[in-house]
């Protein structure tokens, strides 16, 4: 079944085009920035605050900060109290079987639990099909 979807991602590349690059650092917030900004302005230049075009730019800006996140490793930087959900829980991934989890991210003794990565509870991890 891997194979199946392998290929069938590569024929909907091969007719669509390849996927755009991913952001440099630090240009996703610089676009959020920006659009949050002109919808600001767009409000007070229109006096209407249900203008429908701050409405799309301030969607636009949420959809961006919503993007897939690439995963953090845990000898880059451990999840704070930012990372986590109201329950104290965010993504982690357990290398030895590629699988994510939506769990607190330490065990009693405050250490990692034995996976490998993690995300913002926010983000939504992708799964990933290595050949």
């Amino acid at each position: 079944m891997r194979n199946d979807v392998l290929n069938f991602a590569r024929a909907v590349l091969a007719r669509w085009g390849h996927p755009a690059p991913p952001p440099a650092d630090g240009e996703v917030a610089e676009l959020v920035a920006w659009l949050r900004s002109n919808a600001l302005t767009v409000k007070k230049a229109s006096g209407n605050p249900a203008n429908g075009a701050r409405q799309r730019m301030n969607r636009a800006a949420e959809l961006l900060e919503r993007q897939a996140l690439v995963p953090v490793s845990v000898s880059e930087r451990l999840p704070g109290p930012e990372d986590c959900d109201s329950h104290g829980w965010c993504w982690v991934l357990y290398s030895a079987h590629s699988t994510w989890t939506l769990e607190p991210p330490y065990g009693q003794d405050g250490m990692p639990t034995g996976w490998t990565h993690w995300l913002p509870a926010h983000a939504l991890p992708l799964p990933e099909v290595s050949e």
